[in-house]
This record gives structure tokens, C-alpha cells and sequence, in this order.
């Protein structure tokens, strides 16, 4: 097998020259065009943003300036797509998202077991449910609907369990110390 090339028109099918009748129905469906309107760049989203990144303390977790950048993605494209997941999920370390290519070794389908099929179908998320007692945190995460452990090296609070402190995330992650 030889190796592969990038097809930019496979991976942006929506900017590709062949996709002209799927950028006519966005550019031109009046319903779609109308809740779009009524939900983008609203006050209202705005703010519940800012009040889980503050209020759950994932401002450890994510600067303000890039959960702005994810907001305005969210507003210009939807954070449900591949192109933000991919990124996230590579950030993470979740499965099959952690081989990464290098100028040196690029991406072949024949020696990375990369998919993007599989680290963001359609329909892709990611979600932390966060619980409190006091001062304590627990977190959990589902991706893609299916409880998955947080990246290697992130310890459970108990062995078999799905649930971590904040404190050991922010250790993690490498953002302990860090309010920004």
C-alpha cells in the first residue's frame, strides 16, 4: 500500500468544489437560517459560558482566551464538529487520538491507527459531569456518549472508578497553580 495524501476536499467537504448544492441549502433554507439567527452570539449563551468556566473552576483547565475561541467557534460553526473535537480530543489524550504525525513521519493510513471516524463521528462530544460536596469536586467524562477514563496518568479517586478529583485534573493536566 502506498501512502496516503491529505484530500483537504475529503476532510472540509463543505468548502469542496462538489459540494455546492449542500452550501446553496445552507446559504439559502430560510428555516435553518432563522434558528441559527436566534441562537448565535446571544447575551444569554454568552453568559451561561462564563458562569460554568467560573462557577465549576474550568477556568483551570482552559485559559479565557482559548474558551472565548471555542465560543466563537461555537458561534460560527458549531463545537459539535470534527474540527474542534479532533484538537480536544487530541489535547486530552483521548482514545485514538494520541499518535500523532510529524513532518519527519506523516500521516499514512497504512502505519497510523489515527481515524477521524472514530475519535469524532458524526454527532461527537465530549462531557464532563462535575458533582460537589463542599469543597470537594468529582468529575467524570463520556465521549462520544460512552464513559471514558481521563488521559493516562490522571489516577481515579479509587481503583475501577470513573470519578476524579478536580485537584488530581488540575495535577493532570498540568494547570495546577494556575487560575488562568
Amino acid at each position: 500500500m502506498s501512502p496516503t495524501r491529505t484530500d483537504v476536499d475529503l476532510l472540509y467537504f463543505h468548502k469542496a468544489a462538489g459540494a455546492v448544492a449542500y452550501r446553496d441549502h445552507i446559504a439559502n433554507d430560510q428555516r435553518l437560517a432563522s434558528t441559527l439567527k436566534s441562537i448565535t452570539d446571544q447575551p444569554t449563551t454568552h453568559r451561561a459560558a462564563r458562569d460554568v468556566l467560573r462557577g465549576w473552576g474550568m477556568e483551570r483547565f482552559i485559559s479565557k482566551r482559548d474558551a472565548a475561541w471555542f465560543g466563537y467557534l461555537s458561534d460560527a460553526e458549531d463545537f459539535y464538529h470534527a474540527e474542534e473535537i479532533i484538537p480536544l480530543a487530541a489535547l486530552m489524550g483521548l482514545p485514538g487520538s494520541t499518535k500523532g504525525a510529524t513532518a519527519e513521519q506523516p500521516y499514512t493510513y497504512a502505519d497510523n491507527p489515527w481515524r477521524g471516524a472514530s475519535v469524532a463521528p458524526l454527532g461527537s462530544n465530549i462531557r464532563w459531569d462535575a458533582f460537589r460536596k463542599g469543597d470537594t469536586y468529582l468529575l467524570r467524562m463520556f465521549y462520544n456518549e460512552r464513559e471514558t477514563a481521563f488521559r493516562t496518568g490522571c489516577r481515579p479517586i479509587a481503583k475501577g472508578s470513573s470519578f476524579y478529583d478536580l485537584d488530581e485534573l488540575e495535577r493532570c493536566f498540568g494547570r495546577a497553580g494556575s487560575a488562568s
